[in-house]
């Protein structure tokens, strides 16, 4: 018995599975009332359809798909349900809010698109089979859960803009789950929406995915294998994995945030769009399908598309290019390369081209335009708009005539005035080859030598060389500024060159080195893709590639006593590596040598006129040969016994830092551009020569037993350190830019800085200097050119030569801002200065205790008395006389310490200062003072704007710009108004 009735619970389980309500569950945003027309295809094969509009009254409605293919109703309630199975279901444009499927396991496809469901409102989960959903157009859905739909096969929820200019037009999807593995996704369009991310590596089967104008950061399609079209633009991609879509025909990734781009896997692309990016190179040389490309707006400076014959559509504008080969493009309609750097352009072979944008070339010259006209094919006929773009590529004077007898369209008229002959071009001959120069015929288009390196004016010349054995041509120059590839168009007299360098495999660093030692080398290519091989020292090759924008680190023990770099390098770091030698000699390509800290004895640079930056500091090299690299502009060799230096050879040099040597001389002569010069610690050289030094920014001489320095024609220094000579004097007054000057240590006189306006640091200590001499020193010192947050002035020092600072009177620097090492008490000298302020409306008089009259600038003996004369102008009278803002009475003072004395001048008739009634009124320089035991005051401009009011009790302090106040003041006794003048 107990079994019977455990089979029938379980006959009744599984009878209750099977015989399940289908459901489908829709709300709209519609009155009760609204008629509403639903499109189902049912499972049964009756086409019963079962219909609850709302007011749990069931319905039923035949759909057989061909005389009926939709049921309408009425909404009643809030909730519509279709109560029967499923193969497809269609409510779009309905006004739908939320959709809820249960138990709805043959449907396969959901058409929902133009509703408003909103946010999460979009409930599948009981249709697990769906292979088709229509979900676009739903502004306000935000959140899709499809982990465990791994049937569906087609995606669309995507936004279609009303307005396609306004960025704020989009979906609110922010997320899309899709399954982990396994799923059929084939195609997935889901742009103008809000998500910044989304997992598709379960979706192996993807070949068609639309995510533009999304949130992106990134997208990860390395497993999709099958992907043949990808758009992700007007996304924020920084970078771009193509390698393992090697199926991928269609790449629309432009407006993203890429700096380089990978296609050379994916050779079936046709259409590839990277427009707007930040990429800096581009190689295409596997893509020879490609019939569109647009690479417009980014930092491109070489393009080469001589491998796409199919090639229809060119967008390249707003680049760096200077040049681009379109001989063999022969398809080619329409190109844009506008704003970019062409000299020249050719369309020979472009017979179908109909549409040309060059504007903003502002290389292009009117004999270049017009050797382009002539590469022309004519059209059938004139269009009415434009085809031939040239604004701002110099047109004016070219003759376009040459192109609209071709009924093109032009948007500039040239006149034809320009005169385009020849020129002559001087080539510079080389040891390591030869070239030669040809120019193409007008008519046959073919090329042919240049007579006489006559070069016709205009028309491109292409340079073909011929090297020697063992050497490749490495680039080519043209008035000493190297061009991309090997055609360069000239308008007035050039010089050609061609720069040579060995072929790889003979370009090589060999490296001495202790066996079985750890080493780390930095190196840099001269190519984005330069192949390097590395020999340990066992004669085992490592091959890697290495680019030439980023430093590559090279780590690795020592297998024997030598190690060898072979490749084109230009950048070799082998610092701190207790190297024993070094053999650069086979690598003409190097341009930047650092080996600073090795066992190095010697160095050879003989063969490396590349060479612009060499640190060879800390090596016993004994001495330095740069007779060979006239591109120098950096050095820095201390600490490496030279014991001369010949920097003749070096014109370009800007910074050189030889300091701690034993260098008895350098030759700078040359050497018209530098601006950083440290020769610290050569205590053998004596003198230096910096008056053709007139870029000179830095200098560093201290230590070196100097007893003259000339800087005057030194104009630009900021810095000078000239410490520890045996200087005596030292003229700064040409040095106007000077901010930092260290001259500690040597035998100074007081120094006049009082041109120097500028300084911001003071190193003057050990000069010997007495109390009075450092108080000369900061009289002449300008004031601080900053605000001083630790101490800038440094006078006292610890030598037998130190300075008599702790009885100088550093108040006289304070006072400008100056924020010395030491207080001094001003008691070590018996004389100070008088400073004699300028005043307005009158002058004073200052004489001493001899009768003699007083200047500003002059010493007067401590102690005794100085008397004031005013001498006011006519109809004026002193109101005051101040001495370090103390008020001289009796027409005398003192003379204490450094003295500052200051007038106010006032108005005869006395309306600068009253005193009526216990009410007193006056200035001093910027403030107004009011004195009245208990008042009221007002003080005004006098267009009679209120500046201050309030109570005065005893006296009030006011802190006023200089100009005429009136002040009215109430007291007990009486109310007044003065006229009062702060200075």
């Amino acid at each position: 018995m107990k079994k019977f009735t455990t089979f029938l619970f379980a006959l009744c389980l599984a009878s209750g599975v099977s015989t399940a309500w289908s459901e489908i569950k829709l709300t709209t945003s519609l009155e009760p009332g609204s008629n509403i027309t639903l499109y189902p295809t049912p499972v049964a094969s009756d086409g019963k359809v079962i219909v609850d509009w709302g007011d749990s009254v069931q319905k039923e409605y035949i759909v057989d798909g061909m005389i009926t293919r939709n049921i309408s109703g009425t909404q009643v309630g809030d909730t519509i349900r279709i109560l029967s199975p499923m193969r497809s279901f269609d409510c779009s444009e309905s006004h739908i809010t939320s959709i809820s499927i249960v138990n709805e396991p043959e449907l396969t496809t959901l058409d929902c698109y133009n509703n408003e469901i909103e946010r999460t409102n979009l409930d599948i989960s009981g249709a697990l089979n769906l292979e088709t959903l229509n979900c676009y157009n739903n502004p306000k859905l935000m959140f899709l859960n499809l982990l465990e739909h791994k049937k569906l096969r087609i995606l669309d929820c995507r936004h279609d803009k009303t307005d396609s200019s306004d960025p704020d037009d989009r979906g609110a999807i922010t997320t899309i789950l899709l399954p982990s593995e396994g799923g059929a996704l084939e195609s997935i369009t889901a742009y103008n929406n809000d998500l910044s991310a989304i997992d598709l590596s379960g979706c192996p089967n993807l070949y068609y995915v639309n995510l533009e104008g999304n949130s992106l950061m990134e997208i990860d399609v390395t497993n999709l294998p099958e992907l043949q079209q990808l758009d992700v633009r007007y996304n924020y991609i920084q970078s771009l994995d193509l390698t393992k879509n090697e199926k991928l025909e269609k790449l629309y990734c432009n407006d993203n945030y890429l700096t380089e781009l990978n296609v050379f896997i994916n050779t079936e692309l046709m259409d590839l769009v990277c427009s707007n990016n930040q990429i800096k190179s581009l190689d295409l040389s596997a893509n020879g399908n490609i019939t569109n490309l647009s690479c417009d707006g980014n930092q491109l400076t070489k393009l080469n598309v001589s491998n796409m014959p199919r090639l229809k559509s060119l967008k390249c504008g707003n680049n760096q290019l200077t040049e681009i080969d379109l001989s063999q493009n022969n398809y080619l309609q329409k190109f844009w390369g506008q704003n970019n750097r062409f000299t020249f352009l050719d369309f020979y072979y472009n017979q179908g081209i109909n549409t040309i944008d060059i504007r903003n070339n502002a290389g292009m010259t009117p004999c270049s335009l017009n050797y382009m006209y002539q590469t022309l094919s004519g059209l059938e006929k004139t269009s009415p708009n434009t085809n031939l773009w040239l604004e701002g590529s110099n047109a004016e004077t070219s003759d376009t005539s040459l192109a609209t007898e071709l009924k093109w369209t032009v948007d500039v008229t040239g006149d034809g005035s320009a005169t385009c002959g020849t020129v002559t071009a001087t080539l510079i001959p080389s040891e390591m080859g030869t070239f030669t120069l040809s120019q193409p015929d007008l008519v046959s288009h073919e090329l042919h030598a240049v007579e006489n390196n006559t070069l016709e004016s205009g028309v491109p010349t292409y340079i073909t060389a011929s090297t020697a054995e063992g050497y490749q041509v490495r680039y080519y120059e043209v008035n000493g500024q190297r061009i991309n590839g090997n055609i360069f168009v000239a308008t007035e007299n050039v010089t050609v060159a061609a720069v040579f360098v060995p072929i790889a495999d003979n370009n090589y660093i060999a490296i001495g080195v202790k066996n079985n030692t750890p080493l780390s080398f930095g190196i840099s290519g001269i190519d984005p893709e330069t192949e390097v091989e590395i020999d340990w020292g066992n004669g085992e090759i490592e091959t890697i590639i290495i680019d030439n924008e980023s430093i590559a680190r090279l780590k690795g023990n020592s297998k024997g006593t030598t190690v060898k770099i072979s490749g084109l390098i230009d950048y070799f770091d082998c610092s701190k590596n207790e190297l024993t030698s070094l053999d650069v000699t086979h690598n003409a390509t190097l341009a930047t040598l650092d080996c600073y800290w090795n066992y190095i004895t010697t160095l050879d640079l003989s063969n490396n006129p590349e060479l612009t930056k060499l640190n060879c500091s800390y090596n016993e090299i004994g001495t330095l040969d740069l007779s060979n690299n006239p591109k120098l502009f950096s050095l820095t060799c201390y600490n490496c016994e030279l014991a001369s230096l010949d920097l003749s050879h070096n014109p370009e040099l800007e910074e050189a830092v030889v300091k701690n040597n034993s260098l008895s001389s350098i030759n700078l002569s040359n050497n018209t551009q530098l601006m950083l010069l440290d020769v610290q610690n050569n205590s053998q050289l004596g003198s230096i020569d910096v008056s053709m030094l007139t870029n000179l920014q830095e200098l560093q001489c201290s230590s070196i037993g100097l007893t003259t320095l000339n800087v005057n024609h030194n104009t630009q220094l900021v810095r000078l350190t000239c410490s520890n000579n045996q200087l005596t004097t030292l003229d700064l007054s040409a040095n106007t830019e000077l901010e930092r000057l260290f001259c500690d240590g040597n035998q100074l006189d007081p120094i006049d800085l009082s041109s120097n306006t500028k300084l911001n640091y003071l190193q003057c200590a050990d000069n010997g200097m007495t109390a009075c001499e450092l108080n000369d020193l900061f009289y002449h010192l300008p004031v601080c050119a900053t605000t001083p947050t630790n101490v800038n002035l440094f006078i006292a020092g610890i030598s037998d030569k130190a300075n008599e600072a702790e009885t100088s009177e550093t108040s006289i620097a304070s006072k400008k801002g100056w924020k010395p090492s030491i207080d001094g008490d001003g008691s070590g000298c018996d004389v100070a200065y008088i400073t004699i302020e300028p005043s307005e409306n009158g002058s004073l008089e200052l004489r001493n205790a001899d009768n003699q009259v007083v200047n500003s600038g002059d010493k007067v003996a401590k102690n005794t008395t100085v008397t004031v004369t005013a001498l006011p102008d006519e109809g004026y009278a002193l109101r005051n006389a101040w001495v370090n803002g103390v008020a001289i009475s009796n027409n005398s003072f003192v003379v204490k310490m450094a003295s500052v004395v200051t007038a106010e001048f006032a108005d005869a008739s006395g309306i600068d200062e009253t005193e009526t009634n216990g009410v007193k009124v006056w200035s001093q320089p910027g403030v107004l003072k009011i004195e009245a035991e208990e008042a009221q005051a007002q003080v005004y401009t006098t267009s009679g704007s209120l500046v201050w009011e309030g109570r005065v009790i005893n006296q009030r302090d006011l802190d006023l710009n200089q100009g005429i106040y009136i002040v009215k003041v109430h007291n007990a006794s009486s109310t007044q108004s003065k006229k009062v003048v702060v200075k």
